[in-house]
């Protein structure tokens, strides 16, 4: 659970929840009903990377104290308590929205970056360059109460004589000295072993994990006790005392930025469900005015068509003209005779 890390930023907490106390959800006050919530969405990313990192009880404390505050249901609220996680509104342009996705992918790509590079390393040869060599000026003091024999023989007439592994060599020869000495909490020989690695990480400037430097300076801390050094033991456990805070503020930093990074990310997500959408009704809308489009030119067609062919089918069934000329006046003569029986006798006569 992480429990030994120190509480979360209220903001890594509102980031990671604001998904969960939405609509009436933003309403609930009763802790057992904020847990049981929390629970339940336990397996979602952002919600996922806080309970992994802290404490559950104490998450649920900070959501509680949210609720109560209506930071979940007042974006108003929520951006006087945070006011360094929003941007001022943007405009409804599409325009505008595509440029604001580039912004937010882009912000996500330089966040993701950082996180990459480690935010619990730090660049610690300096911390613990200076460690070494104050524990370089405690050994001198105390071999010359000690040891001043092995000293006058080595020649180390200052602290710059010898260096820090030097020293731990000659002591873990000789641990009749530290018999009745303070107990320091962990075994001498793996005290040694630990200061003589500041001495080697500090020479070679090893990167070391936030960790590591927390265990270098509270080791630094039990070998000047164990030799005796109060005025020193001060000073390391005071820097001890900073270096955690800083630490603490920086994993709390990082906390921060993933958290952000979550809801860049979830954003971009939305986006891009919303533009996906838009393309998808762009792309129907065409379909249907092509179609409708397509059948209008169709009727146009069929309606240019149908004169002609009415036209031709008349012409087609009308009779059929032979060339012959009839005159309708009376063929007879005169004489009430046909001209056409003229030239025929009748009965024989003409």
């Amino acid at each position: 659970m992480g429990s030994k890390n120190p509480p979360p930023d209220e903001r890594v907490v509102y980031l990671a929840l604001k998904s969960i106390f939405k609509g009436q959800n933003a309403q609930v006050r009763k802790n057992k009903t904020v847990s049981k919530l929390i629970k339940q969405h336990k397996t979602q990313e952002s919600v996922a990377n806080l309970l992994r990192e802290y404490n559950f009880d104490i998450v649920c404390g900070l959501a509680s104290t949210l609720l109560s505050a209506e930071i979940f249901d007042s974006t108003l609220k929520a951006k006087v308590r945070f006011p360094e996680l929003f941007d001022p509104s943007p405009t409804q342009s599409a325009e505008k929205e595509a440029s604001e996705a580039e912004a937010a992918r882009y912000e996500a790509d330089v966040i993701r970056h950082a996180l990459q590079l480690g935010s619990e390393e730090l660049q610690s040869a300096s911390t613990l360059h200076g460690v070494a060599e104050q524990r370089k000026q405690v050994c001198y003091e105390y071999g010359s109460r000690k040891l001043p024999d092995l000293m006058r023989s080595r020649g180390w007439d200052c602290p710059e004589a010898a260096e820090l592994n030097l020293w731990v060599g000659e002591f873990s020869r000789r641990h009749s000295l530290f018999e009745k000495g303070p107990d320091v909490g962990v075994p001498i020989a793996e005290l040694f072993h630990s200061i003589a690695n500041i001495r080697h990480t500090a020479v070679h400037r090893v990167r070391v994990q936030a960790k590591g430097i927390e265990k270098f300076l509270k080791d630094a801390e039990r070998f000047v006790t164990l030799l005796e050094h109060t005025e020193q033991r001060k000073k390391i456990s005071k820097l001890r005392r900073d270096t955690t805070t800083a630490l603490d503020e920086l994993g709390r930093n990082k906390h921060l930025l993933r958290a952000k990074l979550d809801d860049t990310l979830q954003n971009i997500s939305e986006q891009r469900k919303t533009l996906d959408n838009l393309e998808k009704t762009a792309i129907e809308e065409m379909t249907r005015e092509d179609g409708e489009y397509q059948l209008l030119a169709g009727e146009c067609v069929e309606a240019a068509i149908a004169p002609s062919e009415a036209s031709f089918s008349t012409a087609f069934d009308a009779p059929k003209d032979d060339g012959t000329v009839y005159d309708d006046t009376d063929s007879t003569n005169e004489y009430g005779s046909d001209e056409r029986l003229q030239g025929q006798g009748v009965n024989g006569v003409e």
